[in-house]
């Protein structure tokens, strides 16, 4: 006897809502701690690849006591800005609500990753720029048999990203907006176009049907020049 399987009750099965997978470009910025032993998440920024617009951006205020860099202090970046901003806790209560249905793209995914490992967590799935760009274009190394790693700047400027007024590089939401240019890039030289939806294009529907009632009146007025003799 083949085993019966028993379905719960309704009432015990809870709905489910799907949701798109929305595909994010996301930088991260950091400073070091006051001892210059680690790196601390100091700005994150989201950007919607295909969408095309800001999704979200913040900066962050590192648990340890931390040194402003002079990059960081030359975007007029100062202590108050960061000490006023949401802690890691706070970011991470905000993030694990919305990434579960977004794939990240990353330029150095390997990076970032080592230092907020949770994006990893929170998100559907993770990708990164550098690495499909460099295996498609960037040098070979013989001597390893990798292709070379290529800075974001660099891939930026060459594939003809433009920079907005008072923009610059090193900005997360400035860097989450490069990388994501560069990846639909990719898309568009690595993806196949896309399958028509119609097995038959309607246009060739119409040439075949216009042919078709041509040759019925023409056939009808060969039958009424030449009749059948019996």
């Amino acid at each position: 006897m083949e085993n019966i399987v028993t379905f719960p009750p309704l009432r015990d099965l809870k709905s489910m809502i799907t949701l798109p997978i929305k595909w994010l470009s996301v930088d991260l910025e950091y400073c070091r701690d006051e001892l210059d032993r680690k790196f601390c998440v100091t700005e994150i920024a989201f950007y919607d690849i295909y969408a095309k617009h800001e999704v979200f951006r913040t900066y962050v205020k590192p648990k340890d006591n931390f040194l402003l860099s002079r990059r960081m202090q030359e975007k007029g970046i100062s202590i108050n800005d960061i000490n006023s901003s949401p802690t890691m806790e706070e970011l991470d209560q905000l993030l694990r609500t919305f990434l579960p249905s977004c794939i990240l793209v990353f330029w150095n995914a390997e990076n970032d990753l080592r230092h907020y490992p949770k994006l990893k967590t929170y998100s559907y799935g993770t990708r990164c720029a550098m690495k499909r760009y460099s295996e498609r274009h960037g040098p070979y190394n013989f001597d390893w048999g990798t292709h070379k790693f290529l800075k974001l700047k660099d891939v930026a400027i060459e594939e003809g990203f433009v920079l907005e007024e008072n923009e610059r590089f090193h900005q997360a939401l400035t860097d989450a907006r490069a990388t994501g240019y560069i990846w639909d890039i990719l898309d568009k030289e690595t993806l196949p176009s896309p399958i028509p939806l119609d097995l038959v294009l309607r246009e060739d529907v119409e040439k075949l049907l216009l042919e078709s009632q041509t040759l019925i009146a023409d056939f009808k007025e060969e039958e009424k020049e030449d009749p059948i003799p019996f």
